[in-house]
């Protein structure tokens, strides 16, 4: 059992416009529902001076309008790593997010089209286990078909 892991992002074009550096830097946050520019999440990041502009409730969203240059948010890595667009901002640290979980009813549970799917899965997590907890960005894989065509 493992947790996916969490970081500060801003598109590359958002960056270029706003300096991390000033004094307060010059960002917005992208947050979640609670409508005050100055939440304790806020007020715990290495950026406590930076308001929260926008608020979405769902982390795809949150993920878009920090693509779309809103503002900067905190993401899960094994999304935002994957994302050309977008950078971790300094210090760079990764916060715990949540575990990861497989489960299914009981009476499923020993069934074998349900227990190939939790080997796959787990075949599958454990392979970007270093993306998932933000310990390296996520790398393509070669393109296998581009290999064999001459």
């Amino acid at each position: 059992m493992f947790a996916y892991t969490n970081a500060i992002y801003a598109s590359v074009a958002y960056l270029a416009e706003h300096h991390v550096t000033a004094s307060p830097p010059t960002l917005n946050w992208v947050g979640w529902t609670e409508r005050t520019p100055f939440p304790e999440w806020v007020k715990a990041s290495p950026y406590p001076l930076v308001p929260a502009r926008h608020w979405v409730n769902d982390v795809m969203l949150q993920f878009e309008a920090v693509k779309a240059g809103l503002g900067i948010g905190i993401l899960p890595c094994y999304l935002a790593d994957r994302e050309p667009t977008i950078r971790r901002l300094p210090p760079g640290s990764i916060r715990p997010g949540r575990e990861i979980w497989l489960l299914t009813h009981a009476d499923l549970r020993h069934t074998a089209r349900v227990q190939a799917f939790f080997d796959h899965m787990a075949k599958a997590i454990t392979a970007h286990r270093a993306l998932i907890e933000g310990h390296r960005p996520w790398q393509p894989e070669p393109d296998r078909e581009q290999g064999s065509r001459k």
